[in-house]
């Protein structure tokens, strides 16, 4: 039996968004619906805070552009 989840946020320190690859990554990781954002920051060794802002900001520019298209 695997081990609780823990939010390791506070283990890194604050930053913004990711960039580049390791954001692409992160969204892609985050889509296949098999890993959390802990497991994202452990994987990229980033923040977890920087995971759910890259992938909160991928979901929201995506929901715009597809109201966009609709409209």
């Amino acid at each position: 039996m695997k081990a609780p989840r823990t939010c390791r946020c506070k283990d890194w320190p604050s930053g913004g968004f990711l960039s580049g690859d390791l954001a692409m990554a992160a969204i892609v990781l985050w889509s296949s619906g098999q890993f959390c954002t802990a497991d994202i920051a452990n994987l990229l060794t980033v923040g977890e805070d920087q995971v759910d802002r890259t992938v909160r900001a991928a979901r929201d520019t995506a929901r715009q552009t597809d109201m966009k298209w609709r409209a």
